[in-house]
């Protein structure tokens, strides 16, 4: 064969799927063809074929460029075949770059935002310490429920249903036709007047007209504390005091005093006024009759 003659080279071939199910050893830059993916693999004569790595062509030469399989690479390959850097991976380039150049400007931002946080929380840590305070001590309330406030108040809610259910039920105030009623009762202030009017009547039966001084049974005990003879002093004054029921004695000076208070006459005056009359029992007519003839 002259130089002037063509040459070729001719590549292992095979599938994606066989090369897999194969899983051959190539030999050292042997190169194995994906006649589906068109993607290729050179061997090195030791790493079977699914830990090859792809290789490709680049520039006009078609040099044959191999993708390393550093962590840190970025290089990944496409459906078609061809090498491109992920979008993300320019993204976080270009925001690792940025943040290099304004490092200041972010760390501006950050403290900007540690103190918004910093006064946020602790104005959030004020109000729960008001809301606290306001609610006060739960293990203070009576009520059976004294760990939740919400567990409280409805405890009590219920209670006070409760309360309306039998109040609901409880006999009507009427203050005008309860007496004799047996659903109805007087109300409060109608039955303190009721007691009132009866402590008056009572005290009316036992103390009768008794003076002011002497209308309350305190009155009567401090009087009789203060005089030992009051007992005595009362039945001799009234032993002084006109009886229609029985007969009384009276010395001169206590009738004429008596008199004198009602204004009537002795008995002597009586007869020396019967005496001045003359004959009181004469029959005027019969001496008009007679003296008329």
């Amino acid at each position: 064969m002259s130089n002037t003659d063509p040459w070729y080279v001719r590549l292992r071939r095979d599938t994606a799927t066989q090369w897999a199910l194969k899983n051959p050893i190539l030999l050292l830059d042997e190169v194995g063809l994906e006649t589906d993916t068109r993607k290729f693999k050179i061997g090195n004569g030791i790493t079977p074929w699914q830990l090859l790595p792809y290789g490709t062509l680049s520039g006009p030469s078609g040099l044959l460029v191999f993708i390393s399989q550093d962590t840190e690479n970025r290089l990944r390959y496409g459906a078609d075949g061809g090498l491109y850097v992920p979008e993300l991976t320019v993204v976080w380039v270009a925001r690792y770059i940025f943040a290099q150049h304004y490092n200041f400007f972010f760390e501006s931002i950050i403290m900007s935002l540690e103190t918004s946080l910093s006064s946020l929380i602790t104005a959030i840590g004020t109000d729960i310490k008001t809301i606290l305070a306001a609610q006060g001590n739960l293990t203070n309330l009576t009520t059976t429920e004294r760990t939740n406030l919400v567990g409280a108040v409805n405890e009590i809610k219920v209670s006070l249903s409760s309360l309306e259910g039998q109040i609901a039920g409880a006999t009507n105030i009427n203050d005008t036709g309860a007496a004799s009623s047996t659903t109805e009762t007087y109300s409060i202030y109608k039955i303190l007047d009721l007691i009132t009017a009866a402590q008056t009547a009572v005290k009316s039966d036992i103390l009768g007209s008794a003076p002011a001084a002497l209308d309350t049974l305190q009155e009567l005990a401090q009087a009789l504390d203060a005089n030992p003879s009051f007992a005595t002093d009362i039945a001799a004054g009234l032993a002084l005091r006109v009886r229609v029921d029985a007969a009384q004695s009276f010395d001169s000076s206590q009738q004429t005093q008596g008199r004198s208070n009602i204004g009537a006459a002795s008995a002597s005056d009586l007869a020396t006024l019967i005496t001045d009359l003359g004959n009181v029992t004469a029959d005027l007519t019969a001496l008009y009759t007679a003296a008329k003839q």
